[in-house]
């Protein structure tokens, strides 16, 4: 396998439709090379129809998910040039309503998966003095009186 000579990007929650579907086709058209991630990648099978787009299964809130997901470093000669960390899922609840286990995964998701992405791809990004992009949502700076959980 011919290592990739363009700049890679790595996307985490690439559904179809989302920002992180948008930012992989934008992307590409800019002449990166993305390894486009989802849970599910029947839900990303547009994105793998487009030229220098790979989907790959990745699961941020499950540790060999991400080890796996490594895998496409054999691709880039160990290297990656940008990740993005856009999975996540979205709750809000007033305190007194919050289902614990619902945010107990809003964390796992949106705080976690983040955190063991990065761990996972620094020395990959070390080795190309590329960068992290962290995405969150407005709510993580917008409080709201009565909300008890926030996505972040």
């Amino acid at each position: 396998m011919t290592p990739l000579q363009q700049k890679t990007v790595l996307i985490t929650g690439c559904s179809t439709g989302g920002i992180g579907w948008t930012q992989a086709k934008a992307l590409q058209q800019r002449g990166f090379h993305v390894f486009a991630t989802a849970r599910d990648p029947s839900t990303a099978v547009h994105l793998a129809k487009t030229a220098n787009i790979e989907v790959v299964e990745v699961d941020v809130t499950v540790q060999e998910s991400i080890v796996q997901c490594r895998d496409v470093r054999k691709r880039t000669n160990g290297k990656l040039d940008v990740l993005i960390n856009n999975a996540g899922i979205e709750t809000q609840s007033p305190l007194l309503d919050v289902d614990i286990e619902a945010a107990k995964e809003l964390y796992e998701v949106n705080v976690w998966g983040p955190l063991r992405v990065v761990q996972a791809f620094a020395p990959s990004l070390i080795g190309s003095k590329g960068i992290i992009v962290n995405q969150s949502s407005i709510d993580a700076a917008l409080s709201m009186v009565w909300a008890g959980t926030y996505d972040s």
